[in-house]
C-alpha cells in the first residue's frame, strides 16, 4: 500500500527498533510520534494504557512502519498483530499482500498460532473464488517471501467475518 503522508509541520515521526534505539530509512519498527509544544496525548479514561504508549516525549498507538527519504510515513502492521515465529518477528500483513496477488484469493487473514516448537507459527484464512490448493498459495508465498513467513497452516472459508465497516475481524478467527 501507499504512504499514509507526512507529518504535520512540527511534528516528528521516530521508527523505532526492538532495542529501543532509531532505526534507518526503510527499516520497520514501531513507529513514535513526537508532537509539537509538548502536547500530550493520552487515551481516555485509561492512564495505564496512556503511561504505555510514552517513550520519552513521543508516543505510540501500535503501529509497525518505516519512512522512505523523502519523510513519508508507510504503516505495514500493528504491534498487536505480530508473530513471534522461532524468535523471528514476523509480520502478517507482508504476507496478506502476498496472498492477494494470487488470482484466486478474494480476502485473507494471517495470524500467529501456539506451536510447541516455534512459539508461534502462521495460519493463513483465505476466501477465494474458485478451490484452491493450499499448496499451491504457499508455494506463491514462498516465491515471493522466506520460507519462515510461509504459512504453515491454510483454512479456506466461505466468507470472512468482518464488521460493519467491512475490516475482517480476525480476533473471531482465532
Amino acid at each position: 500500500p501507499g504512504s499514509v503522508g507526512t507529518p504535520w509541520p512540527g511534528t516528528e515521526i521516530l521508527i523505532v527498533g526492538e532495542d529501543g534505539a532509531l532505526l534507518p530509512t526503510g527499516e520497520d519498527g514501531v513507529v513514535y510520534i513526537r508532537p509539537p509544544g509538548g502536547l500530550k496525548f493520552e487515551y481516555h479514561n485509561d492512564p495505564a494504557k496512556t503511561e504505555g504508549a510514552w517513550r520519552d516525549d513521543a508516543f505510540t498507538v501500535g503501529d509497525i512502519g518505516h519512512l522512505d527519504a523523502d519523510g513519508y510515513l508507510y504503516i505495514t502492521d500493528r504491534v498487536s498483530d505480530m508473530v513471534l515465529w522461532g524468535g523471528v518477528n514476523v509480520y502478517p500483513r507482508e504476507i496478506e499482500e502476498v496472498l492477494h496477488t494470487h488470482p484466486e484469493v478474494v480476502d485473507c487473514a494471517v495470524f500467529g498460532i501456539p506451536d510447541d516448537r516455534y512459539g508461534e507459527v502462521l495460519k493463513a484464512v483465505v476466501e477465494t473464488r474458485t478451490p484452491v490448493d493450499a499448496d499451491a498459495l504457499r508455494d506463491h508465498v514462498r516465491a515471493r517471501l522466506a520460507d519462515y513467513k510461509v504459512p504453515s497452516v491454510v483454512e479456506f472459508v466461505d466468507e470472512l467475518p468482518r464488521d460493519p465497516n467491512g475490516k475482517v475481524l480476525k480476533r473471531l478467527l482465532k
